[in-house]
């Protein structure tokens, strides 16, 4: 039983990660950096709740918790990308991909 709930909490850790992928692709093309990255750390927010219940009621293994520590730092990196995309546009945070992938 404890085996199952590992596995759905696993199933529904990948999916809100493939789901958050998914609408970055989107909302990064026409969205201002500053929301869209709002909604990445209140979906980290959320998912930080989510594994510190699973931790509590049942134990976890480390490498739900290692995939959690990359995508945090991921998104810690995609602030830092936005940050020196602001100093370079003077201020304006409406940055498209185009821009961004041009280093």
């Amino acid at each position: 039983m404890i085996l199952m709930m590992m596995m759905l909490s696993l199933n529904n850790l990948l999916s809100v990660s493939f789901m958050m992928l998914f609408l970055s692709m989107l909302l990064f093309m026409n969205m201002y950096m500053l929301k869209f990255l709002l909604v990445i750390e209140i979906i980290m927010m959320i998912l930080f709740t989510i594994m510190s219940n699973l931790s509590v009621s049942i134990e976890i293994s480390e490498y739900i918790l290692l995939y959690f520590l990359i995508v945090s730092v991921c998104s810690g990196v995609y602030g830092l990308v936005l940050v020196i995309n602001m100093i370079r546009e003077k201020g304006n945070d409406m940055v498209y991909l185009s821009k961004l992938l041009k280093f």
